[in-house]
């Protein structure tokens, strides 16, 4: 008989610790999180700071990149991806087509660099004529994106 009473008690501890587990986590979560120090008070940035400083890292980035690429430590693709995340931080900065037309500029003269360093570095077989072709094609979009938006209103 007590082994009975013994399965039953077990049977209904089971049963209740199924249901009851989740919900002792869900109570001591909604609740821990009362105690839970708060969060500083949010300061807000100015959108245009924010897009500034957005320019000065993609400009910090893109530099060190291109050194890295000089060094061997980084691609041609890597490169461009950093000379275009500046192009679009530039464009974010400003919609007047002079600052556009400008920021696109300031990516084609960065990637006639990147070609005459790929050039270069496959002269000296330091590098893969396929970056030599890549910056090529990479310059000649840009200078496509230049011309496509000159020529838009």
């Amino acid at each position: 008989m007590f082994l009975e009473e013994r399965t039953e008690v077990d049977e209904v501890m089971q049963m209740h610790s199924r249901f009851l587990l989740p919900a002792l986590a869900l109570v001591l979560l909604v609740m821990g999180s009362n105690f839970a120090p708060s969060a500083p008070p949010e300061t807000k940035t100015p959108p245009w700071e924010l897009a500034k400083a957005k320019v000065d890292a993609a400009r910090k980035a893109y530099l060190s990149i291109a050194q890295e690429f000089l060094e061997g430590k980084a691609t041609v693709e890597q490169v461009h991806q950093w000379s275009v995340r500046w192009l679009n931080a530039q464009r974010d900065v400003s919609s007047k087509k002079p600052d556009q037309i400008a920021a696109l500029e300031g990516h084609i003269a960065r990637m006639q660099q990147l070609e005459k360093d790929a050039k270069e570095k496959y002269e000296g077989k330091r590098g893969p004529v396929s970056d030599m072709f890549a910056a090529e094609y990479h310059r000649i979009d840009a200078e496509l994106t230049l011309s496509k938006t000159k020529s838009s209103r």
